[in-house]
């Protein structure tokens, strides 16, 4: 529909008929509901999971991990966490569901070998938990529907202006998450 659009407001520009519309214009005007965007991101998913992406998403991961230059870790497993953690927010879609739904096994597998290396139950929680958050903020700096774009279009702020201050805030949330979980949370031993 947004091609269709384009190429109308084209058409009518060029016979006079209407203003010229730019990208710009167009991209910060556009609203995608939420129901549409996920509708569509569960079928994306869900090729994506019929073709074994996440399997090999989370062997990519597991291999960063190990990944070293001269004898040395590049990222280690907690640099492969704090990845993962923020990847809705940084692959931003107008739904942070449909990714953080497909990504939460890798989450929960990453959050377990965290806690079984540093002996604390806890740490399965702030992996996840830290994800969730991120994954639920990280629609807002999406190109494509998401809240910072509807600003922009409200507020004639030029295309992707809230998009980078959207994301770092997101991150900021979450690594605060990941503190609070990880710091302040007590420890529940034996479900009591």
């Amino acid at each position: 529909m947004t091609l269709l659009i384009v190429l109308i407001s084209v058409i009518g520009a060029r016979q006079g008929l209407a203003r010229t519309i730019t990208p710009t214009d167009l991209l910060a005007s556009i609203q995608i509901h939420p129901i549409t965007a996920l509708i569509a991101g569960f079928l994306a998913v869900g090729g994506l999971e019929a073709a074994g992406a996440f399997e090999a998403l989370v062997d990519a991961l597991d291999r960063l991990a190990l990944f070293k230059i001269g004898g040395i870790e590049v990222f280690g497993l907690p640099g492969v966490v704090v990845l993962l953690v923020n990847t809705p927010a940084i692959l931003a879609l107008p739904c942070g569901r449909i990714l953080g739904a497909a990504l939460l096994p890798a989450a929960l597998f990453l959050g377990r070998a965290v806690a079984e290396r540093q002996d604390d139950n806890r740490l399965v929680a702030v992996v996840v938990f830290a994800f969730t958050v991120n994954a639920a903020a990280s629609c807002a700096p999406s190109l494509l529907g998401g809240l910072g774009m509807i600003g922009e279009g409200m507020t004639g702020q030029p295309f992707g202006t809230f998009s980078n201050p959207l994301r770092a805030g997101i991150m900021a949330g979450t690594a605060f998450t990941a503190v609070v979980l990880g710091r302040l949370a007590p420890l529940k031993v034996g479900g009591r």
